[in-house]
């Protein structure tokens, strides 16, 4: 047994002497060679060291005359007195770096900014790297895990110079004594007293800590204030706020802070709470323009009231943060505001993080009672449209109270403004966790006018239009809905100087819509006073232009855009209603110059309405129309279905004059008149048979045309009537056609039976000029009956392919009439047939 003690003994001697050796020796040794070696090749700075020791039984760690050369050598850029580092042995307990001692003495760092290219040494060291990836365990835990007590900065200096930016700002005499920085709930105790005194650019700063006192009470305070401080010098020391895009001109800092350091007793743990004030007065910024600096924003006062900053416990609270009198004019050709051409970076695989989850916060909880924006003006211009935006928002006033990270209560917020020519109101909630929103927004008279070079980008043509809206949606986890009404007045697009469509109103009132469920309920919509002008051209429909904006995407192969876009898994067709959608008093034109003479038609005081409209599998809606064309009347009304497409409406038409008409029939139909009227009646049906490709149309009804003076194309008379008739109609667009006719009359003027004769002979004529065969008209030189004013014909049907009638014989004049309407009309109508048939057929062989 004493042999064995004395082995034990002899090995703990033996492992001391070896930890000591090392301690003594090797981590002073291995200390030295890391600065001096692989630090100076790191830096590309040469490294010197004083004296390095380490105490392996009170882990104290000592360092003196370290210093780091500047790379031109002109200077250093670090030197450092004396170090003192007293690690604890609660390291290995915490799992966390936890030093009961640090003490600098004699730092002294000078900067050159233009001189040390900051940026290389960052990527020599790795500095501007990638972060690495952190386990989602890590990344919610807020801030690392440490505690350092008894802090000391003595003696030391920093000095940040830049020739090329007149950049010379100087911290001297800076001395420092903190009891603790920590964010572990540790037991340890300090008794040290903080202060903090620097002298700034010649401005001696002082804080001192004031105790209760620290001994027995285990709290002290540390209170710091700064009085119209030139935080703009030290401000330029960022690159970002010092360059031709963007330089801080100007900004004043006016701070009262606190620290409490409160000791770990009778079970709580330590705590290191901030406090506090600070505010920011004559804020200016300003950009470069050509070779001239101008301002770019200005504020008169930013501050921020912090009721408690709690590190260790990772809790924040702030009374409040307000923005008052900020200015900005704001020009999309600064570089600053430039979009990135910079490609993307390629996407990587997403990887979960526990801080930026909703179902996971991150381990800090804040609150923030209120945020203000007040007397906010903002100018915005854009010369990559034209015409150039120029969009200004005046008078912008927001604030938020009561805003915080659990998300108990939602917070309340509102925002108003005067922009776009008009007035603009927010007011809603919001919740973080959950994130949920719900916002009212009113908008009044808001003008499109110094937006229109957007507009006109987008869609290729000029529009103007003022705007109001009364709205409110909601945005939570699980639905996103929306109500409301939106209006539009003096609505005018223009493609140059030709006007394609106005509006003098039209409205759209949202019951509800549910964008998840993909449904949507528009109680009513009205479009008042409309007049559109469709114009055909050689280069097209004018209307077509709308949305041709010219792009380099226009030059692309047909597909491309779609091939580059990713695809889109089929998604639940949207359902819908519409309560009742109605057009007043619109007018309607058509011009067509591709042919001559130019045609043209107009319809006038159209109003239609539309009721109960439904996306629905067979939901009956109302239609109702009225409208003035060719100084006569049309009406009609009914109603429909859009699925299946079905829909039964009379219709009336009555003392429609032809001869407003007459240029657009001699431009398709070879024909015009001098006069005439026509009326109609009756029942006009749509149905979408099943298996049917295209639904069916029919007419059941009767048409009369009086007074009919048919012109050439020159304007000569070629036939006349007093009156022709069509009654008993029955069409239907089946395959076959089918065209019924009870009875048709036509009564010749009385006149002598040369000319009846010669009139009827122009009746064929103008048969033949439907088919664009003005000059093959034929004249009836034999005829077998005697001839009378009225010619009558009964129960004409249509059947393959050609035209007949009860009671007329192959000699009379109305089966030669007939027989013209085969060739001429019934021809026709067997092509289009084919042609339907066909189309069909290659569908189906297609599916």
């Amino acid at each position: 047994m004493g042999k064995g003690l004395t082995f034990t003994a002899v090995a703990v001697a033996v492992g001391a002497a070896l930890y000591a050796g090392l301690g003594y020796v090797a981590v002073p040794q291995g200390a030295r060679y890391a600065l001096e070696k692989i630090a100076a090749e790191k830096l590309q700075r040469p490294v010197t060291v004083g004296e390095v020791s380490f105490s392996p039984w009170s882990w104290t760690f000592e360092l003196s005359d370290l210093t780091v050369g500047s790379r031109t050598g002109k200077h250093h850029l670090l030197k450092l007195g004396h170090l003192r580092v007293d690690a604890s042995s609660r390291s290995l307990l915490e799992l966390a770096p936890v030093l009961d001692a640090v003490e600098v003495s004699g730092l002294d760092v000078y900067a050159a900014l233009d001189e040390e290219k900051f940026e290389e040494l960052a990527a020599q060291t790795g500095g501007d790297g990638a972060p690495a990836e952190t386990p989602p365990a890590e990344a919610s835990s807020g801030v690392p895990a440490f505690a350092i007590y008894n802090i000391r900065l003595s003696d030391s200096r920093i000095r940040v110079t830049d020739a090329s930016k007149g950049i010379d700002e100087s911290i001297t005499d800076l001395h420092v004594e903190l009891p603790f920085v920590s964010t572990l709930s540790s037991a340890r105790e300090s008794l040290l007293t903080p202060v903090v005194n620097f002298n700034l650019n010649g401005t001696l700063v002082a804080a001192t800590g004031r105790t209760k006192p620290f001994g027995s009470s285990l709290e002290t305070e540390l209170a710091l204030d700064v009085k119209n401080l030139d935080a703009a010098r030290f401000a330029r020391i960022a690159p970002a706020l010092n360059s031709p895009e963007l330089r801080l001109a100007s900004a004043n800092l006016t701070a009262h802070a606190s620290v409490l350091f409160r000791n770990p007793t009778g079970g709580e743990p330590a705590k290191i709470i901030l406090s506090g004030e600070a505010a920011l007065t004559d804020v200016k910024a300003e950009t470069t323009v050509g070779k001239k600096r101008a301002q770019l924003a200005a504020l008169k006062k930013a501050s921020i009231a912090i009721r408690e900053v709690n590190l260790v416990e990772q809790r924040a609270a702030v009374s409040n943060v307000r923005v008052e009198g900020l200015t900005a004019a704001l020009d999309r050709s600064n570089p600053l505001l430039a979009p990135k051409t910079n490609a993307a970076p390629a996407a990587s695989a997403p990887t979960k993080n526990a801080a930026a989850s909703p179902s996971e916060p991150s381990a800090w909880t804040w609150s923030l009672d209120s945020a203000e924006l007040v007397d906010a003006n903002l100018r915005w211009t854009d010369g990559t449209v034209s015409p150039a935006a120029k969009v200004t928002v005046a008078n912008l006033k927001a604030d938020l109270k009561n805003l915080d990270s659990n998300g108990k209560e939602p917070a309340a917020f509102s925002l108003s403004a005067d922009t776009l020519r008009g007035s603009l109101a927010l007011n809603g909630t919001v919740r973080l966790a959950p994130l949920e929103v719900t916002v009212k927004a009113k908008g009044q008279k808001l003008a499109l006018t110094d937006a229109a070079g957007y507009v006109r980008d987008a869609l290729g043509v000029d529009l103007a239009a003022t705007t109001a809206f009364d709205v409110e949606g909601a945005m939570r986890p699980d639905a996103t809905t929306a109500r409301g009404t939106v209006s539009v007045s003096g609505v005018s697009l223009k493609k140059g100087k030709e006007t394609l469509a106005s509006v003098n109103s039209a409205s759209v009132e949202l019951k509800d819509l549910q964008l998840e469920k993909r449904t949507a309920a528009v109680e009513r919509v009205v479009v008042e006073g409309a007049s559109v002008t469709a114009v055909m051209r050689k280069t097209g429909l004018n209307l077509a232009q709308i949305g041709a904006t010219g792009s380099e995407e226009s030059g692309k192969p047909e597909g491309a855009a779609a091939a580059e876009k990713p695809s889109e898994a089929a998604s639940a067709p949207w359902t819908w209603t519409v309560g009742e959608a109605a057009l007043k008093r619109a007018k309607l034109a058509f011009r067509d110059e591709t042919v001559k003479p130019v045609a043209s038609a107009q319809l006038s005081d159209l109003n239609i309405t539309l009721k109960n409209l439904s996306s629905a599998s067979g939901a009956k809606s109302l239609v109702d129309v009225s409208a003035v064309i060719g100084g006569g009347t049309l009406n009609a009304g009914g109603q429909f279905t859009l699925s299946p497409l079905s829909a039964a409406v009379e219709v009336k038409a009555d003392k429609v004059g032809l001869k407003s008409f007459s240029n657009l029939m001699t431009a398709y139909a070879g024909v015009g008149a001098k006069s005439g009227e026509f009326r109609t009646s009756g029942a006009l049906g749509v149905s979408s048979p099943e298996g049917s490709e295209k639904p069916v149309v029919t007419w059941k009804g009767d048409a009369s045309l009086s007074n009919f003076n048919m012109t050439n194309a020159a304007g000569k008379g070629i036939m006349s009537w007093t009156k022709a008739t069509l009654a008993g109609m029955d069409i239907a667009t089946t395959d076959p056609i089918k065209i019924v006719i009870a009875k048709a009359s036509v009564e010749q003027p009385g006149e002598k039976q040369t000319k009846a004769l010669r009139e009827l002979s122009g009746l064929a004529s103008a048969i033949a000029a439907l088919r664009g065969n003005d000059k093959t008209a034929e004249r009836i030189d034999k005829v077998n009956e005697a001839l009378t004013g009225t010619i009558e014909l009964e129960n004409i049907r249509y059947e393959n392919g050609r035209f007949s009638a009860e009671g007329i014989g192959n000699g009379a004049l109305g089966a030669a009439l007939l027989e013209k309407l085969s060739d001429s009309i019934g021809s026709h109508l067997a092509k289009t047939e084919t042609a339907t048939k066909t189309e069909t057929d290659a569908a189906k062989t297609n599916r």
